[in-house]
């Protein structure tokens, strides 16, 4: 519980999923609202508008997951120096 305040946990990747589904059910609603205010251009409009949405939401969560993945890498390489540095000197 100490780690949730000193931020050596980070929430956020375990939220990301969350934000993900949300953001397409939301993607989902506009692309069938477009598609049904506008008739038949609409219906073009909001099947384009969702696929556009979709791989949208899909690639910013993916850049959020690939931070975050990079961050526990960085943080990984740091304790294995460390190491390597404490058995060079012992």
């Amino acid at each position: 519980m100490t780690s949730l305040f000193t931020f050596k946990t980070l929430i956020t990747p375990k939220i990301i999923p969350i934000f993900y589904w949300l953001g397409l059910i939301a993607n989902a609603i506009g692309a069938f609202k477009i598609a049904s205010m506008f008739g038949g251009v609409g219906l073009f409009a909001g099947i384009a508008s969702f696929i556009f949405g979709f791989i949208s939401i899909r690639i910013g969560c993916e850049l959020l997951i690939v931070l975050f993945r990079i961050n526990e890498s960085l943080k990984t390489v740091e304790t294995l120096k460390l190491s390597e540095t404490l058995q060079d000197k012992g």
